[in-house]
């Protein structure tokens, strides 16, 4: 993963794509060999009309580079934990109980805390196996997949002590 690590005393910035490079190109490749192959078809006039040409292509522009620019971001500053992909999730630092770390598929399964009722938000990129599992007031637990999960669980950490 290219993703981008910044930390500055409690301050903690990582931003990670949801798509793997290979993957992104993949569906790329794809969308576009199946724009150029509608567009042949069309040339050739086999039957395919030109709108639907202007369709995929208008799919391949709109695609192509949300999916490049689909990313989850975990930001720590100014008191809150964020956390999301198209909308963020912000939750204040004081309402952080209990912090995990582990591979994301045990922490997925949020064993040993034995809560009940509880809303779970997951934010995780593919080939990220790493996670942070964070347990908050109301019965909601966050878990992010993280490069670095011991600088982020670290963080975390010291404001649960602090209080």
């Amino acid at each position: 993963m290219n993703g981008i690590i910044i930390m500055m005393s409690t301050e903690y910035t990582e931003i990670e794509d949801i798509f793997p490079r290979t993957t992104f190109l993949i569906l790329a490749i794809t969308l576009i060999a199946a724009d150029v192959a509608i567009l042949a078809c069309t040339l050739a006039d086999i039957g395919t009309s030109m709108w639907q040409f202007y369709i995929m292509t208008l799919i391949v522009i709109l695609v192509i580079p949300f999916c490049y620019f689909l990313k989850v971001r975990i930001v720590i500053e100014d008191g809150k934990l964020n956390a999301g992909i198209l909308r963020m999730f912000t939750v204040p630092l004081d309402h952080v109980i209990d912090v995990k770390t582990g591979d994301i598929d045990i922490l997925r399964n949020y064993s040993g805390w034995g809560i009940k009722k509880v809303r779970f938000k997951t934010f995780a990129c593919p080939g990220i196996d790493s996670a942070v599992s964070v347990k908050l007031k109301g019965r909601i637990v966050l878990t992010v997949t993280t490069n670095d999960p011991e600088v982020l669980s670290r963080i975390l950490m010291e404001n649960v002590e602090a209080e």
